[in-house]
């Protein structure tokens, strides 16, 4: 099992840089974050970054407390976790454009996929979001061109 894990590992390796996120922030809050990298024994800000995003997604485990991470965003964000849901469900399932526009373009299309998204929720005992939230949420993505 662990040889199948570091072989995946290893493959996705191969994409590394493919994926590039830019985070937006204030002057303090990037001397901020450059103390706090070099406080914990990074080189950089982008080293402690990778270490963080590798224990939140479960992919690398490199720090000495990779499940403090996943507690913090379930703690961080447990009312979220709860109610807003559409977006995930919509990635989740591999919604793509093309279907965003026949979902948008017929609402009959759009009901019949809300109520399949309903039974998720319900399945999962989660409490969906409004029709027209989800509408909203779908316009989003599709105006935005997919997920970003």
């Amino acid at each position: 099992m662990k040889s199948a894990w570091l072989t995946e590992q290893a493959q996705d390796l191969q994409t590394k840089g493919k994926h590039a996120v830019i985070a937006e922030m204030t002057e303090r809050q990037a001397v901020n974050l450059n103390l706090l990298a070099y406080k914990a024994g990074y080189s950089s800000p982008k080293e402690l970054l990778k270490t963080m995003i590798g224990d939140l997604t479960g992919w690398g485990e490199t720090s000495p407390c990779p499940e403090a991470m996943r507690q913090w965003y379930a703690d961080a964000h447990q009312k979220t976790l709860e109610t807003y849901y559409f977006r995930f469900y919509l990635y989740n399932y591999d919604y793509t454009v093309e279907h965003l526009h026949e979902m948008l373009a017929d609402m009959n299309i759009f009901t019949t996929e809300y109520q399949g998204y309903c039974d998720t929720c319900a399945d999962e005992e989660r409490e969906e979001e409004p029709w027209e939230r989800c509408l909203e949420v779908a316009r989003e993505i599709y105006k935005e061109g997919g997920f970003n």
